[in-house]
């Protein structure tokens, strides 16, 4: 979609069929607990740091699934691992940058590896992009 609104509509319309999926889901879990599916404009995100690109702490446009009280930890790693370990610039996972120049090379081949590696990974899909287009 290109255009916000449209994208927001459509997030709207479909917020009872997530609801329905979270029920569905907790129930064949056999996981009594209660549970709120909420699109909003304010949900408190942490700060992330994704290569080069710093993502400040803040509030964002975004659903939010609350099981019980809430009071765990936020599952988007586990949900979108791809925006949390991986650079974006190279398809590699996210290293802490080396202090000496010797490990460039090393570097390097890690990342080489990786590539290689992923290349070779399954391909994971979610059934919540997979709905939405």
């Amino acid at each position: 979609m290109d255009d916000i609104e449209e994208a927001r509509t459509l997030i709207s319309s479909r917020i009872s069929e997530l609801d329905q999926i979270v029920a569905n889901t907790l129930a064949e879990e056999q996981v009594n607990s209660a549970f709120n599916v909420e699109y909003r404009k304010d949900v408190k995100f942490p700060t992330k740091l994704y290569d080069n690109y710093l993502y400040p702490a803040g509030e964002y446009e975004a659903i939010l699934i609350q099981l019980g009280d809430a009071a765990g930890s936020n599952w988007w790693c586990v949900v979108f691992p791809p925006l949390c370990f991986l650079d974006f610039s190279f398809g590699t996972t996210v290293q802490a940058e080396e202090k000496a120049d010797d490990d460039d090379d090393k570097i390097k081949e890690d990342q080489e590896d990786q590539e290689e590696e992923q290349e070779q990974e399954v391909e994971y899909t979610f059934f919540f992009l997979k709905w939405f287009s």
